[in-house]
This record gives structure tokens, sequence and C-alpha cells, in this order.
């Protein structure tokens, strides 16, 4: 442990001329925030490193990199940059993570300023509908957290109301989708309805469409088939979560063929 520390010392003093005698380079810059990612002037450097890479640069995998593993607010040029042109990193790199990226730091933004009392309007300037999306989804974390508080049959009424408006409105990432399914799934018996259970099966058939081949998304279909009393599809769909968990050795492998077993009966 000593030797690591030492080593991890060297690696952090290094590195730092490395910064103060400006060298730009983002495997540089990647490995120094790696190393001290609570740098206090991480804002100025990211200003530092966009002002002095080319156009092309400024689109490069490494600068991508750079952005996914360090950016966590929207403070810099560096930032901005990547939400005013996510579009082109869209084309270039998996639009899956430049979409959740997008999403989080605008989330990680909204609660800083909640927090701090600052207000909101330079990030609406920049991105109003991302700025919407993440306030509307920190009213739904508000909504979970009270059901989980209190568990009432109101409390679950008022958190689904907020699922439904937010879902109807915003695009979602199938992860998302999936989990807020399950959600509704193992809730509906005590508190819900077939409405409720109707929208958890949209959300999870819109999950499925983004990404067919995941087990959870499948297991989740299945589940919400077998509660709408559709046993066909769920037999279907649970047949596949278990080939696919078969393969990966996933630990919830018997889960999916408990499941496939009480669709099945």
């Amino acid at each position: 442990n000593a030797k690591l520390f030492t080593h991890k010392k060297e690696s952090l003093v290094r590195l730092q001329k490395e910064i103060d005698n400006k060298n730009y380079d983002p495997v540089i810059i990647d490995q120094f925030l790696s190393v001290y990612p609570d740098y206090p002037t991480k804002v100025i450097l990211f200003n530092d490193y966009f002002n002095n890479i080319s156009d092309e640069e400024k689109l490069s995998l490494d600068t991508w990199s750079l952005i996914q593993s360090h950016v966590t607010d929207l403070e810099s040029e560096l930032a901005v940059f990547f939400i005013k042109n996510r579009a082109k990193f869209k084309l270039k790199f998996d639009k899956k993570s430049v979409r959740e990226l997008a999403n989080k730091l605008f989330l990680e933004t909204v609660h800083k300023c909640a927090e701090s009392g600052k207000p909101l309007e330079k990030y609406i300037e920049l991105d109003s509908k991302l700025t919407t999306q993440a306030i509307a989804f920190v009213d739904l974390q508000e909504a979970f957290l009270d059901f989980s508080t209190d568990e009432t049959t109101s409390n679950w009424n008022n958190y689904f109301n907020q699922i439904e408006s937010y879902y109807n409105k915003f695009d979602c990432d199938s992860r998302e989708l999936n989990n807020t399914a399950w959600t509704i799934y193992e809730n509906n018996e005590k508190y819900g309805s077939k409405k409720q259970l109707e929208f958890a099966h949209l959300l999870v058939k819109k999950a499925l469409v983004d990404d067919p081949e995941n087990h959870y998304i499948l297991d989740t279909y299945a589940h919400v088939s077998y509660a709408l009393g559709d046993k066909k599809e769920a037999i279907i769909k649970e047949k596949k979560a278990v080939k696919l968990a078969t393969k990966e050795k996933n630990k919830h492998l018997q889960d999916y063929k408990d499941a496939l077993k009480k669709f099945q009966q």
C-alpha cells in the first residue's frame, strides 16, 4: 500500500508538471484527472484544452473520451461545445452514450442549482428541452421518494401520474424505460390498475425496440405480458431471456427459469 501511494504521488507530481507547462495532450489530461478527479480548476483546464485544439480535434475520439470520463457539469466551454454539437457526436460515436451523458449533465446541473439557489436561465438558453426534462425528472424522483417513504395508494397514484407525464413527453434510454416498467409491474397488484400495467407494457415495448437482445428487458416484458393475460407472449420472451442469460452465465438465470416454469403451467 505504501508503494502504491508513493507511485500515485509521483505520478501526480509528474502529471501536474505537464499540466503546469500547458501540455494539452488529451491523454495527459485524462491521466491527470484520473489521479486527481477533484482538481479545483478543472473548468479552466478544459477551457484551455478546448481553445488550443483544432475544430477536427474537438470532435475526435480523444476529446469524446475526455468528455465521457471527466466532464461532470456544464460550466466549461468544452461541455457547452458538446451539448451544442451532440448531433455531430452521435454521428461519430455511440448515440446512446451521447444522449445519456447530455441528460446526466443537465440533471446534475439542475440538482446543483436547486441546492445553491443558482438560477437556471443560462442552461435554459443552452438547451431548453434538456433543462425542462431534467427538472421533470427531479420532480419524478421526488414523487418516488414520497412513495418510498410512505407507501400509500395516494402516493403511488401521484408517482404514477408523474411517470405517465414524464414518459409521454420525453425520450428515454432502454434501461430507464425497463426499470420504470418493472417498478409499475411490482407495485401493480397492491396499488395499480390494468391501465397502469398497460402503460408499463408500452414502456418495456419501447425498451425492447431499442435493445432487443437484453435479457433484463425480455424478462420484464414477459412478466408484464403474463400479468395482462398474454401467456403465449410471456413464454416466448422468457424463453429468449433464458437463452441469452445462459450464454452470459448471468446470475439471474435461475430466476428466469423459475418465471418460465410459472408461465408454462
